[in-house]
């Protein structure tokens, strides 16, 4: 299992991969640095080639939902399968989106 982590937090990160090597002890960790601005950050290959993206929603700027940054979402995710990590309080209203740019599971 390859995993993608976006998240600025050095505490983030760690606390990522503690969960994941408890579930899928041989993961390996790919690091996706966060951009100055917004937008969809540069992926090298082995970032492609994750399997699985735990993304930190509010450390990508990407905190509050519209359908702009669900594109953005979608662009980084190509298809893949996530683990969103959302801002505390009412999480952005990410949990409300109708998923119109693309559908998406969620954990209830």
């Amino acid at each position: 299992m390859r995993i993608l982590i976006a998240a600025p937090s050095h505490q983030t990160v760690t606390a990522v991969e503690i969960v994941a090597r408890a579930i899928w002890p041989g993961a390996t960790f790919v690091l996706l640095p966060r951009n100055a601005r917004a937008s969809v950050p540069q992926q090298s290959i082995a970032a492609v080639q994750c399997d699985l993206c735990v993304l930190d929603m509010l450390g990508l700027g990407w905190s509050r939902w519209s359908i702009e940054n669900e594109e953005q979402l979608n662009i980084l995710l190509a298809g893949r399968s996530a683990i969103l990590l959302l801002p505390p309080g009412n999480s952005g209203n990410w949990p409300d989106a109708d998923g119109s740019v693309n559908q998406w599971g969620r954990i209830a």
